[in-house]
């Protein structure tokens, strides 16, 4: 089928996902892309403390898992030519970690000019996942291996006389509670750091317009945070009962404010506006379940791109969408033990890519009629930079205006939707935590 497009094809260059700390490149089969004329490119990175514990003086540097990633994305540029692909016309994209990767690539200086579009699936730099005390974590790591002394130096010589899996097997012990997303993950280098990837958060750079101005595709599923939301309410019911007794406590580990500089009263404030919004100020419970998901989709995934998408509309073209089809497989069965389908987060990986644990699409089925849709919809976005092959009822995916926000429903028929689930995207801008983490800014 692409036997008379031999040279200059465009590229797409895929991060994976797995909250930074598992997965692998070659678990996603870009089988579903490889009728539509394009190169792909995989990769793999360091994870976990291999890949983003930091010590933030330069003894252990920080990103390295990003650095990697950058380092694969300048071979690409260096010699995709001679896999009959066009290094002016790469597209990087990724889900979930990796949407956040490609992030983190738009803002940083590092990685400008490497690349032409962004697609970012469920996952934004600008959601706060970002090592708020990275030297502390490393610290803590080193303790729970044997590794005592706090001086730099020799806690790097002691961490590299640990086993793999002795440092595997002790991250996830960083976790302050149940739901924590932002231990082993990027960091803010220092400014005087060598060959940084990025010394600023990348709020702050893509408010400024100082990112790759380049075309962007960014947005959800449905219902995110169900997924964190399960494991709160289905699976570990001490957690639960510690939620509702320990409100002011956890909540601003859950929903990433524990580290503003504000008074007790203050984050208490925020906490019971939480509660009432979301809650009816009621208990996280079977009656506002759907709630808890919704607090824990808008502050974890859908606030960080509908910002990210209104600061990066004033500079490049934004597409933003929701991708709500449900079908008749759902990775909650997987990962939750749970039959009923559900669009939660990783929910969208099995119509972009074939996968060990996703069954592959039955001939006719709304299933694969879907997927082929948005390959079609992701391809021609990649070709062009603009997503034109839309759905046989939408005509154009209209550019998204912070103004008047255009989100693009991704369903069996998709339609666009003007001020989608705004209201919940003004409360927390209202809630001001900008200006608390960036003062005067």
């Amino acid at each position: 089928r692409c036997q008379n497009e031999t040279t200059n094809l465009p590229v797409l260059f895929h991060i994976h996902g797995g909250g930074f700390t598992s997965g692998s490149g070659d678990y996603f089969d870009p089988l579903f892309f490889m009728d539509e004329c394009i190169v792909y490119v995989s990769i793999n990175y360091r994870l976990g403390a291999l890949g983003f514990i930091t010590t933030q003086d330069g003894v252990l540097p920080g990103n390295l898992g990003l650095k990697d990633a950058l380092l694969a994305l300048k071979w690409t540029n260096q010699h995709i030519e001679n896999f009959r692909g066009d290094k002016n016309s790469i597209t990087i994209t990724g889900i979930s970690a990796g949407g956040i990767s490609v992030s983190h690539f738009l803002a940083s200086p590092a990685a400008k000019g490497l690349f032409q579009r962004v697609i970012a699936q469920s996952g934004s730099s600008l959601t706060p996942f970002i090592q708020k005390d990275p030297k502390k974590n490393a610290i803590k790591l080193g303790e729970l291996v044997g590794c005592t002394n706090e001086d730099s130096v020799a806690l790097k010589s002691c961490l590299e006389s640990k086993t793999i899996k002795e440092l595997i097997s002790n991250q996830d012990k960083l976790k302050t509670w149940v739901i924590d997303l932002e231990r082993l993950v990027p960091v803010v280098e220092p400014e005087d750091a060598i060959e940084p990837f990025q010394t600023e958060d990348p709020y702050l750079r893509i408010k400024r317009g100082e990112g790759s101005r380049v075309p962007l595709i960014t947005g959800v599923t449905k219902d995110e945070g169900i997924l964190l939301n399960a494991y709160v309410t289905l699976n570990t019911k001490p957690a639960l009962e510690e939620l509702n007794s320990k409100w002011y406590e956890i909540a601003p580990i859950i929903y990433l404010y524990d580290h503003l500089n504000m008074t007790d009263e203050e984050r208490n404030g925020i906490s019971d506006k939480i509660k009432n919004f979301y809650l009816g100020g009621k208990p996280v419970g079977p009656e506002t379940s759907q709630g808890f998901i919704d607090s824990e989709s808008d502050r974890n995934f859908n606030f960080g791109s509908w910002e990210e998408a209104s600061l990066h509309s004033k500079y490049a073209p934004v597409y933003h969408y929701s991708l709500n089809f449900k079908g008749n497989y759902s990775n909650v069965f997987q990962f939750l033990g749970l039959r009923e389908v559900a669009v939660s987060h990783g929910h969208d990986t099995q119509f972009f890519y074939k996968t060990p644990d996703a069954p592959l699409p039955e001939p006719g089925s709304d299933r694969l009629r879907f997927s082929e849709n948005v390959i079609k919809l992701w391809t021609s976005f990649i070709k062009t930079g603009v997503p034109t092959d839309v759905y046989p009822n939408v005509h154009t995916w209209e550019n998204f205006n912070p103004q008047h926000p255009s989100t693009l429903i991704l369903d069996l028929p998709a339609e666009n939707a003007k001020d989608y689930k705004l209201e919940r995207m003004k409360f927390w801008s209202n809630l001001n935590l900008r200006k608390l983490e960036f003062p005067g800014v």
